[in-house]
C-alpha cells in the first residue's frame, strides 16, 4: 500500500500552488484538504457555495480548480461551462469530484475540457498522483 510520502511530488514548488476545492459537503472539503496537505500542498481554499467561485478566481491566482459534480445550488457541469465563458483561457485546469458513475456527465465534462475525475470516496494516493500530474503538465 502506498502512502502520501510515496507519491511522486510535483516539480513545481508547493508554496506557489493555489488550489480551490468546491463541494457542498463540508466533510468532503475537509477530507480533500487533509489529503492535499498530506501531499505537501499548503494553499488550499475551500468553498461550499458554487456561486462564489468567480470571486475566488478574480481575487487569487488559482492553479487548479476541483469541482464537485453534483451540488444542489448548481451542478459542476453548469458551473464549469459558465466559468469557461467568463474566464476562457485564464481558467485553471479543472478536476471533477464525483460519486456518480454516469458516463453522460463525464462525457459532458470532458467535452468542456475537464482534465480528470476523482471518484468518491477519495483515495489519497490516486488523488495526489492525478493532481501532481496535471500541475506538472501545466508548468
Amino acid at each position: 500500500m502506498m502512502i502520501a510520502s510515496d507519491v511522486k511530488r510535483p516539480t513545481i514548488q508547493h508554496s506557489s500552488v493555489h488550489i480551490l476545492i468546491v463541494d457542498d459537503i463540508q466533510t468532503n472539503l475537509r477530507l480533500a484538504k487533509a489529503f492535499l496537505n498530506g501531499g505537501g500542498y499548503q494553499n488550499i481554499y475551500l468553498e461550499s457555495d458554487p456561486t462564489h467561485v468567480s470571486e475566488w478566481l478574480n481575487s487569487i491566482d488559482i492553479n487548479l480548480l476541483i469541482l464537485d459534480l453534483s451540488m444542489p445550488q448548481k451542478d459542476g457541469i453548469s458551473l464549469f461551462g459558465e466559468l469557461k465563458r467568463e474566464f476562457g483561457e485564464r481558467l485553471p485546469p479543472v478536476i471533477f469530484l464525483t460519486a456518480l458513475h454516469d458516463d453522460g456527465w463525464r462525457a459532458q465534462a470532458i467535452e468542456l475540457g475537464a482534465k480528470a475525475f476523482i471518484t468518491k470516496p477519495f483515495d489519497q494516493t490516486k488523488m495526489l498522483s492525478c493532481i501532481n500530474e496535471i500541475l506538472n503538465s501545466t508548468t
